[in-house]
């Protein structure tokens, strides 16, 4: 299993050419900068665990600077592989245009303090760095960013814990600056800023499994300032301030996310002009706000498949030229009347209810539906059916009516429980990670609290193994 494992990530993150090199820390060089600056295109600095007191730049280099998780896939190594600024300038620089072929793997990244305009923890300025498998905590910047600041360019972030970061101005988990920010598998937690505390951006912005929580008080928690938006498969709760603000923002996208027990003035507010919004198999439950939504200056809102329940707070159209919401197959609690329309235009289609949506444990913050749930089968006929081949259902989580991954009386990774482990589990499992509507917690092989690719190595290993 291990073996397996070991072949599969160092595949995916350690360039495999005849010149490559991989170059060991602290065996072969004291510090990682030493590693990096002897290092050529393709390259690997390799590093052992331990706490590194430097600062690092990559200088252009399309390299791999990875910790000893790259080669074993244990997580553990993360939190003990770390690099630390000691509150001197930015922990990881990114500045000489380095591509996606530059990757930083599987560190703590601590005790940034940005300097002269620079993020935190990792700044980066015109180039396009891979980053995954990191922790970043505890930086600081006078400045914007504090966890990343990002200027140009796309970025492409896997499996990122940003958390207790602290910025003076913009952006205390993450800034960006005209540059387009994919950001997959990661969780952004208590950190700061005047606004933005989670996320400050101007471009566009993609998020996919995505947890955002125990933010305090800012102008908002994130902050849009132009650009798109889209929200999948995210879960945003327990955070005390204004949760949302768009300003000249094109299109807002939440889709099979939970919105749920965060508190303030407004949850969204989405102030002047922009493109359309759209809820669509979204959860709002359990927030205690003024306004659940406020709509200025001509906006479009859209919700579809939506459960919006147990909340204090209403949904308002301004009188700051008219804007327009639509709401359908949705469960709404009181109705139409949680809208106030005085000022605008509300399409109140078909297929709306509003009963209780029944959900399974919402005590324990789980919003998924009963079995009795009015909201099972009951979303648009016509929107694409949920994972297990019925209409899709109202809110975040579908509920599964066909199999339980959980029985113990299959083997272990039999998906579709006809007694054998083999290729048609591996298809199920692949599906299930790809859908919007995310995977039960049953199909998490490796009980690492997330259901992705890491699993599909599991499922093949147990295959191989049988």
């Amino acid at each position: 299993m291990n073996l397996f494992r070991r072949y599969i990530l160092i595949m995916c993150f350690i360039p495999i050419g005849l010149s490559a090199t991989i170059i060991s820390i602290p065996s072969t060089y004291p510090t990682i900068q030493g590693g990096i600056d002897v290092a050529f295109d393709g390259d690997t600095v390799l590093v052992d665990q331990g706490t590194y007191l430097e600062n690092i730049n990559f200088n252009g280099k399309n390299i791999t600077v990875g910790s000893m998780f790259l080669t074993t896939q244990d997580t553990s190594y993360i939190s003990q592989t770390i690099i630390d600024a000691d509150s001197s300038g930015s922990v990881v620089t990114f500045m000489g245009g380095e591509n996606q072929d530059s990757k930083l793997v599987g560190f703590t990244i601590t005790n940034g303090n940005g300097e002269d305009g620079r993020g935190g923890g990792i700044n980066i300025y015109n180039a396009s760095p891979y980053l995954s498998f990191l922790t970043i905590r505890n930086n600081y910047t006078e400045s914007n960013g504090a966890g990343i600041k990002s200027y140009g360019n796309n970025q492409y972030f896997h499996d990122l814990n940003i958390e207790n970061n602290i910025s003076e101005g913009q952006g205390g988990a993450i800034y960006s600056y005209n540059s387009t920010v994919y950001l997959y598998n990661s969780k952004l937690n208590s950190n700061y800023a005047s606004s933005g505390s989670a996320i400050w951006t101007n471009s566009n912005t993609f998020l996919h499994n995505v947890e955002i929580h125990q933010h305090n008080e800012s102008s908002y928690i994130i902050f849009l300032e132009g650009g798109s938006m889209d929200c999948n498969n995210c879960n945003m709760h327990s955070n005390n301030g204004n949760l949302f603000f768009s300003d000249y923002a094109g299109t807002s996208i939440f889709k099979n996310s939970t919105i749920h027990n965060n508190t303030g003035d407004f949850l969204f507010n989405f102030y002047y002009f922009g493109g359309p919004k759209s809820f669509i198999n979204t959860t709002i439950t359990n927030n205690d706000f003024n306004r659940l939504m406020i709509l200025n200056r001509s906006q479009s809102v859209n919700i579809s498949n939506s459960i919006i329940y147990y909340n204090n707070g209403n949904i308002y159209l301004s009188s700051s030229d008219a804007s327009e919401i639509a709401v359908s197959y949705s469960d709404i609690e009181n109705g139409s009347d949680l809208i106030d329309d005085s000022f605008g235009t509300l399409n109140w289609l078909n297929g709306n209810i509003d009963i209780d949506p029944m959900f399974f444990n919402p005590d324990s913050s789980d919003y998924s539906l009963s079995e009795n749930s009015p909201c099972i089968d009951a979303g648009d006929p016509t929107s694409e059916l949920d994972p297990d081949g019925t209409i899709s259902d109202m809110g975040a989580i579908y509920f599964n009516q066909f199999f339980n991954p959980c029985d113990n009386d299959y083997p272990e990774g039999d998906f579709n429980m006809d007694y054998i482990v083999n290729v048609l589990d591996v298809v199920i499992l692949t599906s299930c990670i790809l859908s919007d509507s995310g995977c039960d917690v049953c199909f998490d092989l490796n009980n690492d609290q997330e259901v992705d690719v890491i699993d599909i190595v599991s499922l093949v290993n147990i295959i191989l193994n049988n």
